[in-house]
């Protein structure tokens, strides 16, 4: 399944502390990935 479109990656993460200190570190963990939210067309 290499060649689906859009290509979709699960990730599961475990973390405990405040919510808004963990949505950043995850915020930065996406940046890094170089994703793109929502649809573009060709």
């Amino acid at each position: 399944m290499i060649t689906e479109q859009p290509r979709l990656f699960y990730v599961h993460c475990w973390a405990m502390g405040d919510a808004t200190e963990l949505a950043g570190i995850m915020r930065e963990a996406l940046n890094e990935t170089n994703s793109e939210i929502g649809n573009k067309s060709s």
